[in-house]
């Protein structure tokens, strides 16, 4: 029997110790080094609110959804570029039960920062399966970290990131994978990885939005016959090519990162109801998102999702180059299944993405088809 933990104020445990028994990183990676690293006070991982890092100072996406960059000036960004060369991050996402039906054909990231006009440093984009379980030590094991490619992107310049470049708000962009993945089977990551010379950033100060500390909506992880897994939620990738825990290896923030997947999922006509079990599904946090139908529209199609709490939804239609040409609010949903139906009739043929945001901020896009 699984016994589920949930993260809590009372009874902190120190994990910079596990990371000892993997192969450590080129450079430090626990919260206590760190801060030497960056001759920054113990409190090092406190958000910004103001422009003293050099990237961006926070925004907030909708009342109840925080949204930051992390960062420290002489350290860089926490989720991009910094002095300890970390160069890849991504989110995990869990399908239903050895999903056949779900495939992802692009990502969804707001990046923050600051880029040199004649940068050349690319990122590209990636999702990845998730690995067998890793161990920590004999008692203790991440539930799994980034394994094979499944797809990529072209590679992005830094310049196109929907970075405002302190003149124009940071903007989230769409990405498209070359080509869309195959049908997921395990819960999966997205992400992106950045090479770079950590003796060249060379004035490129950017990195990845996340919520902040402590809005993570998922738990640490359960025990069963008195071993203990843990839930890998994000990862970070150090220079000798091995992923860390975001949260129990490298920075101890408990958040999730501002990256998630455009999927498409092969939903057949569910308008007499029902439920979900077993329907294909992408869950993130508090948000299971089905599919729409019907796919391809033309008047209206429906939109199902499930959510295990309370809370707003948003659902913004876009168009391929990421122009938002409808907004929908629904605020305080309950738990279970909802259906919210979008007219589709005024929109010209063709290709749509749709993004779902809950209060809490759990993100997760679609595509659909307009046809007249």
């Amino acid at each position: 029997m699984k016994k589920f933990i949930l993260l809590t104020l009372a009874g902190a445990i120190s994990f910079g110790s596990f990371a000892q028994n993997r192969v450590a990183p080129k450079a430090p990676q626990t919260k206590s080094t760190l801060t030497q690293k960056t001759a920054v006070s113990s409190n090092a991982m406190l958000q910004r609110t103001t422009n003293t890092f050099d990237t961006a100072s926070i925004n907030y996406i909708q009342s109840t959804d925080t949204v930051t960059l992390y960062g420290e000036s002489g350290f860089g960004a926490y989720y991009g570029l910094n002095v300890l060369g970390l160069n890849g991050y991504a989110e995990r996402f869990d399908v239903a039960n050895s999903d056949t039906s779900v495939s992802v054909l692009g990502v969804v990231a707001r990046f923050g920062g600051m880029y040199n006009t004649a940068s050349t440093k690319t990122v590209t984009f990636r999702v990845w399966n998730q690995s067998a379980p890793v161990a920590i030590d004999a008692n203790n094991s991440l539930i799994g970290l980034p394994d094979n490619v499944m797809g990529s992107s072209n590679a992005i310049s830094v310049k196109n990131l929907g970075m405002g470049n302190g003149a124009a708000p940071d903007t989230a962009k769409i990405y498209a994978l070359t080509t869309p993945t195959a049908y997921m089977t395990t819960p999966f990551f997205v992400g992106y990885e950045v090479p770079y010379d950590t003796l060249q950033i060379s004035g490129d100060t950017l990195g990845l939005y996340s919520t902040i500390d402590g809005e993570r909506h998922t738990g640490l992880g359960y025990v069963s016959n008195g071993d203990t897994t843990y839930i890998t939620q994000n990862v970070i990738k150090a220079p000798n090519n091995q992923w860390y825990d975001n949260y129990l290896e490298v920075y101890n923030i408990y958040n999730h990162l501002y990256i998630y997947p455009v999927v498409s999922i092969q939903m057949a006509d569910t308008t007499g109801g029902g439920g979900t079990t077993g329907v294909p599904s992408v869950t993130k946090g508090n948000l299971t998102f089905f599919g729409n139908y019907p796919n391809p529209a033309v008047n209206n199609t429906n939109i199902k999702f499930s959510l295990k709490n309370t809370t707003d939804i948003t659902i913004q239609i876009l168009d391929m180059n990421g122009r938002v040409l409808n907004t929908i609010n629904q605020s305080k949903l309950g738990a279970g299944d909802h259906v919210i139906n979008v007219e589709t009739s005024s929109l010209a043929a063709g290709n749509y993405i749709y993004t779902m945001t809950t209060g809490g901020g759990d993100r997760l896009a679609s595509q659909m088809s307009v046809v007249k």
